[in-house]
Order: C-alpha cells, then structure tokens, then sequence
C-alpha cells in the first residue's frame, strides 16, 4: 500500500433496477501515505456485489486509476454498474483497493476489516429473466457458423481453465484479454467449481461468480461451458457420492479397484453402473434448469458433458495398460449385450466355442485370454470372438453413456442448447493398450441423433511442432455428412509453455503454429478453440494475440463470402473404420501406422477428406479413394457400393494392406485383394514392410530416385505378396529387397486398383497419384504442409 483512498459524496441509489444500466458518482480523494513518495501508477478500485443468499460473487470490471487522477489526487469519478446478471433480493456491495489503503468509509458503509473492504446493502429489483439462448450449428457445407437467436457468430472460441480447476480471477483476466469486439464465444471449464450435495442437490454458487463476473464486464459474450461430470481426480463434483457406493466401482483383471489415470491412481464408478449414470445425468438436468432460471440464460449456447480420463470419454485405465472391466455392473451390461446380439446360448457358444448352460456363465475374458493371441495385430474370430465382442462393446457403452447425458442437455433445455463432446479418437489413439482399451470406437451410434450437435478432441500430437502439420484425430468429414460439426482443439504449447510436449520455442514458429491450427480447420469446415490451460501461453503476449486476431480477420472474411469450401472432386478421400481397431489385439502395433501416413497425406499439396467406411455411399465425387488398413472386412453391402459406385468413372481406389482380410468365415488374409481383382499370398512373420520402386517408367514413379524405397517404423504380423497375373497387372515397387511385388496396379475398363502390401504410401506417391487422377495440385514443394479449399490456400 502506496497511497490513502477517501470516496466523499457517493452517490449510490437506494434501489437498482437489474434490467437497465446504473451509473453512479465519487468524489475521490488519494493521499499518500508517510514514507512513500508517489502513489503506485498500478491503482485499481473492485465492486464487487455479493449475494449472502447463494454465496455469490459478481465482480465488475476493475476500474483502474488513469496518470492524471493519480497526479491531481482530487477528482469525480464515474463509475457503470452492470446489473443484468444480479439476481433479485438484498446485496452487498463491497469496494476493494489495489495499492490503496481504505480510509474512512463512505456515508452508508462499514468498513469490513477481516477482508479488508468497504461494503453496504443495496437492494436490487426487477431481475432479468430472459430465455435459454436458441443455438445451432449452420452451413456445414460452407463455412460454419453458429446461429443465436437467428443471428450468424463464428464457431470459432477461447477456452481457459482445465477440467480440475476452480476458475479463479486470474482466469477472468486471461479471458478479458482475449476479448475483443470480433470474438463473440469463450469457452470455461468447470471441472472444479460445483458440486453434489448429500441430498441429492447441487451446488452452482462458483460457476454462477464466474459466468456473473465474466458476463459483467463483457455483456456480448456467448459461452459454452466444458460441464465436467467426473474426472477420476480425487476432488471430482461427485466424489462423496462414488466413495458410498463401492458396488458401482470400475475394477481391473487383478481385483483392483484404484484404477490408474493420466496422473494419478484413483477409485472410480465404471461407466456400466446404471445408478451412476443416473446421478450424473440427473446433475445434468440440474444444471440446464438452473441455467435456465438465471439472469444469464440467453448467454449460454452449449454444454459439453465431460467424463473419463481427461474428461475426454477415455475408458478408466487405458492409459495405464490396466485390463478393465471386471466389476460386476459391467459383466452384467456386457451379458446383456450377449443376449441381444446372439439371442440364443447355442448362437454365443458356437461363436464362443464354448459350452455355458446359463448366461452367467457368459462374461469378460480373462487378462490371459486376452493376452493369447496368435498374432500381435489381428484377432481371429474362430479362436478371440470373445475379445472382439468385448471391443465393440467396450466402445458400444462409452458411446451409449455419452448419448444419456447429451440427451439430458437436449431435452432439457428444449433443444435450444448444444450438446457435443470430446470423442473419436480414431486416427491418432490407435496403438498398444490405447486402441482396444480407450472407447472410442463407436461414433457410428453417435450420427445421426439430435442429442449430438458437436465432436472435439485435441489436435494430434504428433508432428504438431514448428513446420508440422498436426491434423484431426477423427473422419471429420463423415460427421460434417451427418450434420455434425468437428471441433479441433489447439492446445498447442507455444513459446511461453512450461510443457515441452510439443512446444515450440521461439515467437515465429508460435505465430506460425496458431495460423496453421487456423488454416488447417478452416480448409476443413471445421471450428477451432484455443486452449492454454488456463496459463495464459497466448493471452499474455499481445504479439501471439495479434496473431490469433488476424486469423479471426480472415475467417470473418470468408464466412461472409459464405463460398462453399468443400471440393470432393480435388480431395483424396481416405477410408478408415473404427470397428477393424476392435478386431485387433491389445498390443497391437498395425494401425500406428495409421498415425504414420497421416503428416504424409498433409504434405502432398492436396486437399485430404477422411471418411468411415459405413459412409462410401457419402464419398461424392472424390476421383482417388484409399483404404486404410483399419478397413479389415466389407460387409456384402460395401462390396456392393465398391463395386457399383465407386468402381468406375475413371476413378482410382487404393488398398492398403490388410483390408478385406477378414470375412463371415473368420480370418483370410489371402482376400486382402480382392476387391481389387488381384490375388494375394502372405507369410506369417513379424517384419517390416520396406518396398522399393522398380526401374522404368510411369506416371507414379514420377520424380522418384532410381533406388527410392520407403516404408514404416512398425513391423507387421505378416507380409503380404500382390501377384501380376494379366497384362493388365504392373508392379511398381517389390518388397524387401527381392523382386516379389508389394504394390501393384491394376487398371480397368473405366477405373484402376492398387494394392499394397505397405500399410501406408509416403507424400512423393501420394502426390503422383493425385496428379494421375487429375487432383489439382496446390503446392509441388516437396516437404510443406499445405492446407487448401475453394478459394483459400495456407501453406
């Protein structure tokens, strides 16, 4: 404390009218205080009005002291009271000083001495009661864009704070600063900041301070709030609840029920448990009916109900390599899927190969049996249909839960709030322990239904530094097909991260990284949200948030040029499907490569579209197809669409090697091409697949050195052999070494096959085989990553 602060004549009234602005007058007189020389230039008054009923803080916008007032030491100051987020009754308002000592309270007040603050009671009247804001997601086609109340607002936002922590002032403060007139959405955890009572009801006092606080100092903001259910932290808003119900707890192979986390081991509810999922659910429509009767109803548009580790819907303990689930809630769901799925014991036993008598015999596999597995990647139906019904149901519940508590959001709030979260991780959570354990596998169930307006997750993390290209964890184009819009979270740590996963280094490549996150979903019809965790690694330096606004800058150009931004007809359509990660085993290491082909795909100067299989009837015109190895069996009705739609109109579809190797009679690696007209042979073998281009000319071998080979870091269970049979059949690369083939081509009266034995195609072939389907081409630099739609290009 620097200096003495006296308010004479103020001016407050009796009574505010929470509908309409408030001003009111100070005369205020600064003094310094003995040994001091100057008053501090950092001199900040707080109003903040509390409300003893719900415990309720809503802070003001802090009122800093200007050079001049400071100086003169004697003058009237104005100060707004924003009031359309108080609630109607009898409120304190307290005045706090940064650097100033209080002095003798106003006429009216008590000097609080414990907190060090003036206060008094006002009564606030005539409350606001508008309705829950209308939101949804527009133009999905063109560039999206959130509808409010009939008026258009990027999709684009801020998130701060993390899924444990209380947002505190400092996250208020980091907010403002991102909060200039083009940026309409802010996105606030709020893991730590509510919970449930022993009673059955909850408590919202810490949401309600900040949304309060925020909404006071910026009335045009919108928010979607992260509605954190259950972390598996020790301090979650139902840990009292879980503690007192042991019989709901997930457990591992081994009997226990602390299940290894991200950070930490912890007790936690499987997400079998029908009673939990009825707590939580029920927390849910609290809240949206709290929401709801509050002054700031018309500033919410959406919730993400968030759960498993990280909130982001991965199954408890698939990060720490735990066998789960063994708990009786989950053995009881998993049979009751038995029975619909097989509806008879001699159907599961035939499948099974196994002889139960009742049901209950029926269940989870043991941590052996499901480490017996003849090959590392691929499980065969004849010896592990237990393991692959457990994967698809594994995914089937996760998908299943989500749809509950989305759906609590929908009909609560009659269909005016958004509902989304953070699922799909099907092109990056795809190795060891992760791809089986996580849950993620099931966004089929998640299409299609109005409970589910959005999807999320983080960018990849891998090849996310200076110079890479990061990219979707997902098929976003299948969902944009269904009316659901991918949002792309950036949590990318820049300069002033202490994190290094990922972290770039110097101002430059930061600025570089957020254009690119920018570019990448802008290309893609995608939304993008900023998160720092809360650390202000962006906020904090105007040069990165000069940065981010000149991407806001663009984005707002091309929305109101509202020009179509997909050209299929341009874009490599890539095929993968998430049910093929369920017929793999635990430890597989096939569909790393998956993580492996995708940089390449980003660096070919092309547009790139990411699909689910059960979407080919939604690939439009795309001229080249690939399917990735993840597409391990076409159902009798793929093959269909394959060969009547999508085989012809000079079209390319591309086969990466084990598709189609599995079949109603079990495993057939031989079938791998089939449907591209060629046979296949195999050897059993862990290796890796290396090819090498042949010598002479063609229009894929374009640019390539004599003695160009690529291949990938993990080795396969087994090598696949491509025969040229016809001379209609050219092998353009030979395996390992030897003069067997490992990519062929096959070419048809109207369209052309490849196969490959390589479980991925590097960027130069990439790039060959868009230019000899006539894919234009944006960038030949060989190394860029480049992001491209109609009328933009980011490089």
């Amino acid at each position: 404390k620097v200096g003495s602060l006296s308010l004479l004549n103020l001016k407050l009234p009796k009574e505010i009218n929470a509908a309409k602005p408030q001003r009111f007058t100070a005369d205020v007189e600064l003094s310094v205080l003995p040994g001091q020389e100057t008053i501090a230039s950092d001199a900040v008054l707080h109003f903040h009005f509390y409300d003893p009923q719900s415990r309720t803080t809503t802070k003001l916008p802090p009122v800093k002291l200007t050079p001049e007032q400071l100086q003169t030491g004697k003058f009237r100051l104005d100060i707004p009271l924003t009031c359309d987020f108080l609630r109607a009754g009898d409120l304190q308002l307290r005045i706090f000083a940064d650097r100033l000592a209080l002095a003798e309270p106003p006429e009216g007040f008590a000097f609080n001495r414990t907190g060090n603050f003036w206060e008094t009671t006002v009564k606030v009247t005539s409350q606001r009661h508008p309705e829950l804001a209308d939101c949804q997601i527009v133009d999905l086609d063109k560039v999206p864009k959130f509808k409010i109340n009939g008026k258009l607002y990027p999709v684009n936002r801020f998130v701060t704070a993390t899924h444990t922590q209380l947002v505190t002032e400092e996250h208020l403060q980091i907010a403002e600063k991102m909060a200039f007139p083009e940026q309409h959405i802010l996105d606030f955890h709020t893991g730590g900041n509510w919970t449930r009572r022993a009673d059955g009801t909850c408590d919202f006092t810490a949401i309600d301070t900040f949304i309060t606080s925020y909404l006071s100092r910026h009335p045009d903001t919108y928010l979607t709030l992260h509605w954190v259910l259950d972390t598996s932290g020790a301090k979650g808003p139902h840990r009292e609840w879980i503690l007192a119900h042991p019989s709901e707890w997930a457990m591992d192979s081994k009997g226990n029920t602390n299940v290894g986390t991200f950070l930490d081991v912890n007790t936690v509810c499987t997400m079998a448990s029908e009673p939990w999922q009825d707590v939580l659910a029920d927390s849910t429509v609290q809240f949206v009916r709290h929401i709801s009767e509050s002054p700031y109803a018309d500033h919410i548009i959406g919730l993400m109900p968030s759960c498993g580790l990280s909130t982001e819907w991965l199954y408890w303990g698939s990060q720490a390599k735990a066998f789960m689930d063994y708990s009786e809630p989950y053995q009881n769901a998993f049979r009751k899927w038995l029975e619909e799925k097989y509806t008879s014991l001699d159907k599961l036993n035939a499948a099974w190969q196994k002889q139960f008598s009742d049901w209950k015999e029926a269940g989870v596999p043991s941590e052996e049996e499901r480490k017996d597995v003849k090959y590392f990647d691929h499980l065969l139906p004849e010896k592990h249909q237990a393991l692959i019904d457990l994967g698809e149901f594994h995914s089937h519940l996760v998908a299943k839960v989500i749809r509950k508590f989305c759906s609590a959001v929908k009909k609560t709030s009659n269909n005016r709030m958004l509902a989304g979260v953070y699922y799909g991780y099907i092109t990056y959570v795809t190795g060891p322990y992760q791809a089986p354990f996580s849950g993620h596998h099931d966004i089929r169930q998640l299409l299609d239904k109005p409970e589910i307006d959005f999807l999320m997750s983080p960018n990849r993390y891998d090849d996310r530094g200076e110079g890479g290209a990061a990219g979707f964890m997902t098929t976003a184009a299948t969902l944009r097909k269904h009316g659901i819009l991918w949002v792309n979270e950036a949590d990318n740590r820049l300069l002033h991260a202490w994190d290094r996963n990922g972290k770039v280094y110097g101002l430059r490549d930061s600025r570089a990284v957020l254009e690119r996150e920018f570019a990448s979903c802008f290309a893609t019809g995608t939304a993008l949200a900023w998160l720092d965790f809360g650390e202000g690694w962006l906020p904090n330096d105007s040069r990165l948030v000069q940065a981010f606004r000149k991407c806001l800058a663009v984005g707002r150009q091309l929305a109101t040029d509202n020009a179509p931004v997909h050209d299929e007809a341009n874009a490599i359509a890539v095929v993968a499907d998430e049910k093929g990660i369920t017929r793999t085993s635990y430890n597989q290491h096939l569909f790393l490569n998956l993580v492996g082909i995708y940089p390449h795909l980003l660096r070919t100067g092309v547009q790139v579209k990411w699909y689910l299989l059960d979407d080919l009837d939604k690939l439009g015109d795309h001229k080249c197809i690939i399917f990735t190895p993840t597409c391990t069996k076409f159902t009798p009705e793929q093959e269909q669409i394959i060969k009547e739609k999508l085989a012809n109109s000079n079209r390319t579809l591309v086969f990466l090697y084990s598709t189609g190797t599995y079949d109603d009679n079990g495993f057939q690696p031989q079938q791998a091409g089939k449907l591209a007209g060629l046979e296949v042979d195999y050897v059993e073998g862990r290796a890796k697949s290396v090819l090498r281009r042949v010598q002479g000319d063609d229009e894929l071998l374009q640019g390539l050195p004599d003695y160009y080979s690529f291949g990938f870091a993990e080795p396969t269970d087994l090598l696949m052999f491509p025969q040229v049979k016809g001379d209609d059949v050219k092998a353009l690369f030979t395996i390992n070494e030897s003069e067997t083939p490992g990519f062929v081509r096959r070419r048809f009266d109207n369209w052309t096959a490849i196969y490959t034995s390589a479980p991925g195609l590097p960027t130069p072939v990439l790039r060959n085989l868009a230019r000899a389907n006539g894919l234009h081409i944006y960038n030949e630099a060989i190394g860029d990553t480049s992001y491209a739609a109609k009328d933009f290009l980011a490089i």
